[in-house]
């Protein structure tokens, strides 16, 4: 499985040209797509917080929905956060709580992780990107 960051599907929602041919053909190679609950959440603050427009980019987000399967973050992917952010916090290196559960789900499933970020997720260690 594939899981999408928030920025991914914010671009995709977007129409970014780059972003959507390759969320097309993870499609079309009949991988399938995941989405944190995590960035689940963080995309709908941003389609609340803009008043004008929420109802569309809502209903733009419910229609993508049907094809993705939603990743909660669960007690083993809690156990993996927790080493982690202990591990990173030696070092100095604090990344956003959320950012790194995000990252935590798809390391103790073993998915990939598709980012526009890859700078800032590349100090985690065990998460493989797309």
């Amino acid at each position: 499985m594939i899981v999408l960051d928030t920025d991914v599907l914010i671009f995709f929602l977007k129409g970014k040209k780059e972003i959507s041919k390759n969320i097309i053909q993870i499609f079309q190679s009949s991988q399938r797509l995941g989405l944190s609950i995590i960035s689940l959440a963080e995309i709908y603050e941003g389609i609340f917080s803009d008043e004008k427009q929420s109802q569309q980019k809502q209903k733009k987000l419910e229609s993508f929905l049907k094809f993705v399967e939603i990743l909660d973050f669960d007690k083993n992917a809690a156990q993996i956060f927790g080493k982690i952010r202990g591990v990173l916090r030696k070092k100095n290196k604090i990344i956003d709580n959320c950012d790194l559960m995000i990252a935590s789900t798809c390391i103790c499933n073993n998915f990939l992780f598709y980012t526009g970020n890859q700078k800032h997720f590349n100090q985690i260690p065990g998460l493989v990107l797309y």
